[in-house]
């Protein structure tokens, strides 16, 4: 939220998160995401908070930005 609008990679939102030596699976990244999007979004299919930036990573923003 400190980085309103710019894309973060998984590997960034990894290292974050669980620290660059962890080992496992990058979808973890993913699967968190799903989760927080279905406490925090009103429709978590349709998220308007969580954008996903495909092939890349995610970006938080605002409701009201396109």
């Amino acid at each position: 939220m400190e980085r309103e609008g710019e894309g973060l990679s998984r590997d960034d939102i990894l290292d974050a998160v669980w620290g660059r030596h962890y080992v496992g699976d990058l979808k973890i990244v993913d699967v968190n995401i799903r989760r927080i999007r279905q406490k925090l979004e009103i429709k978590p299919s349709d998220p308007k908070h969580i954008e996903t930036l495909w092939g890349y990573g995610y970006r938080w923003k605002r409701s009201g930005e396109q």
